[in-house]
């Protein structure tokens, strides 16, 4: 035990060593951890559309054959939830003047028999660019199933699908 003449110059010590400058290790580690430059992740949205589940590396257009009536996922690839706040806007354009529509059904679409019990609502088409209204909460990884439906059948002919979103 230290004799109270030893700890007043202890405490001496330590306060003008604070007083000119020097630190104790203990805040001076403090200090250095609080002074690094943490990594901070930035919230990233994306909707891709993919004829498999898309990762969060999928990117880029989908080109899919006109010859029949295709499925496609529109998946939300990023790091952060879609909502009604943000707007999708998909643009479809075919080769040789081609017609066709990318569906969406208000139920579970049955590819099997290319059917859907519910509403088809156009989301895009050959003439037309459209927005997508986002089906409620549309959480990273999520995805909606599509139809892409050629007008007339055109074996020879694609349809290029690009997908943006804002909000």
């Amino acid at each position: 035990m230290r004799s109270p003449r030893s700890r007043a110059a202890l405490v001496a010590v330590v306060v003008l060593g604070l007083a000119l400058g020097a630190e104790p290790a203990a805040v001076a580690s403090v200090r250095a951890t609080a002074a690094k430059a943490s990594a901070v992740s930035t919230p990233r949205w994306s909707v891709v559309a993919t004829t498999a589940v898309a990762s969060s590396s999928s990117s880029g257009p989908l080109t899919v054959s006109l010859a029949a009536d295709s499925f496609v996922s529109a998946s939300n690839n990023g790091s952060t939830p879609i909502d009604g706040a943000y707007t999708v806007r998909f643009v479809a354009t075919a080769t040789g003047g081609a017609a066709a529509e990318v569906q969406q059904c208000s139920a579970t679409w049955s590819e099997s028999t290319n059917t859907c019990p519910g509403t088809i609502t156009v989301v895009a088409s050959t003439t037309a660019a459209a927005t997508w209204t986002v089906p409620g909460y549309f959480p990273p990884g999520s995805g909606v199933r599509l139809r892409i439906h050629p007008v007339v059948s055109a074996p020879q002919e694609t349809l290029r699908l690009s997908v943006a979103v804002t909000n």
